[in-house]
């Protein structure tokens, strides 16, 4: 604390900010999380949590909110017990609820398909993830879908290495039912093409194959072409790599 030299306590600049709270000093708020002031910019305050520093470096916020002791620490997990939100979180945008919606799928109580998938260290803190989409969203502010199998097949981890964004029709031309047992049904008349993508699927119901393969070797074939169709409708929605990569998609059929 610094004091005149009558030994007064000095209030020449901020207020009693300055006399109650000193450039060093360590603060706990109400939710027991520690911070400590770095210095003052006239009504606001330079602070850095001490608890979860991994994430955060020091920021300004309001000297009222930090010398009451309310002042939040954005840094520290608070989305499925492993998000971290950050300064930078916007609870009703679709970017945020794309992130939180990656934390529920592999951390959420009832998603147990999920459960030996992660979220890596980066996109674990939402400000990672935002910049990330921004870089990666070619049409601004469209509503776009996370991928992480496209470009690895069968990756448990969802990262920046792993996941692209996709425009739904895209999304679900990859990935609305792969079950083989729902695509091929047996007839009198020979093989028949299941009713799988309703629509979106063959509209000739009267192809026939003598055998299973043969008419799951065309089920694929059309699933892949629809992936390419979907693929060229949306192309300036997608970026170069990622609209490339869908142009050369191969079904991991395994045995037919």
């Amino acid at each position: 604390m610094k004091l005149k030299k009558d030994g007064t306590p000095n209030k020449t600049t901020v207020g009693e900010l300055q006399y109650k709270y000193d450039a060093g000093d360590v603060v706990t708020n109400r939710n027991g999380d520690r911070y400590k002031f770095i210095k003052r910019t006239n009504n606001k305050v330079w602070v850095e949590f001490l608890d979860h520093r991994k994430y955060c470096l020091a920021h300004c916020v309001s000297s009222a909110s930090a010398v009451a002791g309310t002042l939040k620490d954005w840094y520290a997990p608070s989305v499925y017990g492993v998000g971290v939100t950050g300064l930078l979180h916007e609870s009703d945008t679709p970017i945020y609820y794309l992130w939180k919606s990656c934390l529920n799928r592999v951390y959420g109580r009832y998603h147990h398909a999920y459960s030996d998938c992660t979220v890596s260290e980066e996109f674990i803190q939402f400000e990672n993830f935002y910049w990330w989409y921004k870089q990666n969203e070619v049409v601004d502010g469209y509503n776009y879908q996370l991928d992480k199998d496209l470009f690895s097949s069968g990756s448990k981890v969802y990262s920046s290495e792993t996941c692209c964004l996709l425009p739904k029709e895209v999304h679900d031309s990859l990935y609305r039912s792969n079950s083989p047992c729902k695509a091929v049904n047996e007839t009198t008349n020979g093989y028949s093409l299941g009713n799988v993508f309703g629509s979106h699927m063959w509209n000739d119901d009267t192809r026939y194959f003598k055998t299973r393969k043969e008419a799951l070797e065309f089920y694929w074939w059309c699933r892949e072409d629809r992936v390419k169709q979907s693929a060229y409708k949306w192309k300036d929605y997608l970026m170069p790599h990622v609209y490339q990569r869908l142009l050369d998609f191969k079904f991991n059929t395994g045995e037919l």
